[in-house]
């Protein structure tokens, strides 16, 4: 899957990405401080929009939308 592909390359080793739902991910970053985590998604959302999804279908745009929080 390009998406988790492109994903998973922002992400650092102790990171996951995981599917929550038909098209939902999640992202679990341990140990990370909200700023941190912030500018992790900021960095996928960056990497997501500048992949080139042309296999998929010629000129297809790519965005999403996140939520950040810490527990």
């Amino acid at each position: 899957n390009q998406l988790v592909r492109t994903i998973a390359g922002c992400l650092r080793p102790t990171d996951k990405v995981a599917r929550y739902g038909g098209e939902e991910f999640v992202l679990l970053m341990p140990c990370t401080a909200l700023a941190d985590g912030l500018e992790i998604v900021e960095r996928v959302r960056v990497a997501v929009a500048a992949t080139h999804w042309d296999a998929i279908a010629p000129g297809l745009n790519t965005t999403f939308s996140a939520g950040v929080t810490d527990v």
